[in-house]
């Protein structure tokens, strides 16, 4: 079913619905329910279920009251659809996009840019006599987004710094290099390790209030390989053949702009207990 014609369907039943309150209903308490009943409640379910899925990662999600603020924006989405003006319903969705993008904006880089610039120019080019050269508009869009993005990264690196040296203190953790501190917590008579070689390592990665961090780590590594942060090299040069070590980073210098992909703000500080031993498969083929 196209998605255009299942939002017409959906349209019209939540119109009829949008008094009835927040109530949920099993499928067998809707009376004399049809196969598009039926269709239409299954999808409503899925979407419910991506919803909790989603609240798990972000407990603000999960309370009562975000709940019923969810159920009366998607009403208000579907009450606002309308199958008779395609080009108010485009409309309506960039201006949706547009408002959520003005907000991330605000939160990324402290600026708040002007609803009312944006309808300036998208009317203005809507009512152009010819199309204009957007080669030309791009161009200058990537060099203001080029500006703004190299100055929240280095806002983003500076209050990573701070943080991480606020907390190495508190930690009593020596420096090893720019955005790392720790060391070995047991110590061993072992080969110290060094670039280049093959190790197995175990991980532990915390945020600083204990929260675990579920994030893919290889077991089995070589030290200064390209794919591997320095960080995270760096730190196994510490400690010797079998020794584990505790270190503090942050989610900046670990994952740069990848941060958010873990659910980290860049200047979150890490705690990594690392244990590493050089890998056995690898010694045997040397000798």
């Amino acid at each position: 079913m196209k998605f255009k014609s299942f939002l017409t369907i959906a349209a019209s039943g939540l119109l009829l619905a949008a008094c009835s309150g927040n109530q949920g209903k099993s499928l067998d308490q809707i009376k004399d329910a049809t196969p598009g009943d039926s269709l239409v409640y299954f999808f409503g379910e899925i979407n419910g279920s991506q919803y909790l899925t989603m609240a798990q990662s972000d407990s603000t999600f999960a309370t009562d009251a975000a709940k019923r603020s969810y159920v009366n924006g998607v009403k208000a989405g579907l009450n606002s659809f309308n199958p008779n003006d395609e080009a108010f319903n485009r409309g309506m969705h960039l201006g949706l996009q547009m408002a959520r993008n003005i907000s991330e904006f605000k939160k990324d880089y402290d600026v708040q840019l002007n609803k009312e610039v944006f309808i300036q120019g998208l009317v203005e080019i809507l009512n152009s006599d010819s199309v204009k050269n957007m080669s030309d508009v791009q161009n200058a869009f990537n060099r203001i987004m080029t500006d703004f993005s190299n100055r929240k990264e280095s806002i983003d690196k500076e209050a990573a710094a701070a943080a991480l040296s606020k907390e190495a203190a508190k930690m009593k953790l020596a420096k090893v290099t720019d955005g790392l501190y720790g060391g070995p917590t047991d110590k061993k008579e072992g080969q110290q390790l060094k670039d280049g070689d093959d190790v197995i390592v175990k991980f532990d990665l915390k945020t600083i209030a204990g929260k675990s961090l579920d994030i893919p780590l290889p077991t089995s590594l070589k030290i200064g390989s390209r794919n591997l942060p320095q960080q995270i090299s760096d730190a196994i040069k510490t400690l010797k053949n079998g020794e584990t070590g505790k270190f503090i980073t942050t989610a900046n210098d670990l994952f740069g702009r990848r941060s958010e992909q873990f659910n980290l703000a860049p200047k979150d500080v890490i705690v990594m207990d690392i244990t590493a031993t050089l890998d056995p498969t690898q010694t045997e083929k040397a000798e």
